[in-house]
């Protein structure tokens, strides 16, 4: 693989976190000797973006749910319907925290069952400062849409996976694992919060301003402390050849770069706040202006029905009169019709 390949447009505009874990196994597979030609396995891959990192691979993708385009499989990572050594690589990217704790351990497993050469993971693990980091941005996310962040509630109901047991769960069976921190855990959370405000903004250039951190800054948040941590294992490789790798990967927590990257960005989400902030000021002045003139509709309306009322009323009350009148008409007539009658009536009987 060559570096153009984590370098596509396509690619650069995916959401920072999500580039991170793809760029980065891509990194870790390519230092390996590459994936050309060679069998993949995704697991928990649906939907995902490995096609746009490994375009010249035999890719498989598994998940519980979900669709996927090509070859994609509906399965169990604990109980994987492949035979020992299918694939040359497996590769499984921030899936192992969303396993109940009791089935991790099969898991790790059956990733290292299928694979023929090595596995690379990656996932938030309880390293320092994570489970802070989360409940952090589960609060702001909560604020500011009303509703939980699902995939964070889900890393705390399954808790956290520990390093420890990722490392010992891929490093069994004469299998040797290392370690690689992964996204900058404090520019992890800053960039995490602004890609959430400015959802609820609706910047429509979002994307160029996670390209513009990918392009700067994302290959370069390999640091401790971490949000994830990326596990490499092998059961042909020496610990030597994959230490060097990990550790040709690493990078200084800070820099003049990161610190301008980061500054930039603080600066185009603090401008769109503030439009923000100007646009809802405005939409509350109509807002108001609107109910102001519904309350004068509402006004107007009630004393409309109330004449109404009124005038029915009048006509219900002239009708009535009319009929009384009519009524004490005919008792008149009648009241003279029998008069006249008992006078003829004493005139016959003289």
């Amino acid at each position: 693989m060559s570096d153009a390949t984590w370098r596509t447009p396509e690619a650069m505009l995916l959401p920072f976190d999500q580039y991170q874990r793809y760029a980065t196994a891509a990194r870790v597979v390519d230092a390996l000797g590459g994936a050309s030609g060679r069998r993949v396995l995704e697991v928990g891959g649906a939907p995902g973006f490995l096609e746009q990192f490994f375009p010249a691979a035999q890719l498989a993708i598994i998940d519980r749910y979900g669709t996927h385009s090509g070859n994609f499989v509906v399965a169990d990572g604990a109980h994987l319907p492949f035979d020992d050594d299918s694939f040359d690589i497996v590769v499984t990217l921030d899936t192992l925290e969303h396993i109940p704790t009791q089935h991790r351990a099969a898991f790790l497993a059956e990733c290292r069952r299928v694979s023929r050469d090595f596995v690379v993971l990656s996932a938030p693990h309880a390293t320092e400062g994570v489970a802070l980091a989360e409940e952090a941005l589960q609060a702001f996310v909560t604020v500011r849409f009303g509703e939980v962040f699902g995939t964070l509630q889900e890393h705390s109901d399954n808790g956290l996976p520990r390093i420890e047991d990722t490392l010992s769960g891929l490093g069994a069976g004469g299998w040797e694992s290392v370690r690689l921190p992964s996204g900058y855990l404090p520019r992890w959370l800053l960039g995490m919060i602004f890609h959430h405000e400015l959802l609820a903004i609706g910047l429509p250039v979002l994307p160029e301003l996670h390209r513009f951190y990918n392009e700067r800054q994302s290959l370069q948040d390999n640091a401790d402390p971490s949000y994830r941590q990326v596990v490499v294992a092998s059961g042909t490789r020496s610990r030597a050849e994959l230490t060097a790798v990990v550790d040709s990967l690493r990078s200084p927590a800070n820099s003049a770069s990161s610190a301008a990257t980061t500054g930039a960005i603080a600066s185009a989400v603090l401008g769109a706040r503030l439009q923000g902030v100007g646009k809802a000021a405005t939409l509350h002045q109509e807002l108001d202006r609107l109910r102001e003139e519904l309350t004068v509709s509402q006004t107007v309306v009630a004393d409309r029905d109330a004449r109404i009322a009124e005038l029915r009323q009048v006509a219900q009350e002239s009708e009535a009169a009319k009929a009384g009148t009519v009524k004490h008409r005919a008792w008149r007539r009648a009241r003279g019709g029998a008069v006249r009658a008992l006078m003829r009536l004493k005139k016959w009987v003289k």
